[in-house]
């Protein structure tokens, strides 16, 4: 049995993301959505620090700060739950829906 570190957090105001990295793709996107609502995410190559590639590049790509951007469950596996701080879910689905090509 895995034991894992709970953190408590003050409350802020955001929104939960559930994500599905697929790497080794020619380039970063936000692929498509699930019909679960998991969002499929393609990143570019193989990066050393995936946690932190896929911050900077939903940061980049949906005009928040990567520092916003917190993986709360998955860390080590490529299908991850984020918070988003400071962000509407309304919102960051709006955002997230524009991107899908």
């Amino acid at each position: 049995m895995s034991v894992r570190e709970f953190r408590f957090h003050d409350g802020e105001i955001g929104a939960a993301l559930a994500v599905r990295i697929l790497e080794r793709k020619k380039q970063n996107k936000i692929d498509k959505i699930l019909k679960d609502g998991t969002v499929i995410i393609d990143i570019k190559g193989a990066p050393k620090d995936l946690n932190t590639t896929l911050a900077e590049f939903l940061g980049k790509e949906l005009g928040i700060n990567p520092e916003q951007i917190e993986i709360i469950a998955g860390e080590r596996k490529d299908e991850k739950l984020i918070s988003i701080l400071d962000i509407e879910p309304k919102n960051l689905q709006n955002l997230i829906l524009n991107k899908i090509s």
